[in-house]
């Protein structure tokens, strides 16, 4: 499953995509959105 987000880590709040085990619902891995507008 594939999340759209933002990191929280600054003041730019990129964007975020994290892709997440449906059926375990862990996070596996993050990448950055690059359609987001921030990022």
């Amino acid at each position: 499953m594939l999340v759209p987000t933002i990191c929280f880590n600054c003041e730019s709040a990129c964007g975020l995509l994290a892709y997440i085990d449906k059926t375990s619902l862990e996070i596996k891995k993050f990448e950055g959105n690059p359609v987001h507008p921030g990022s």
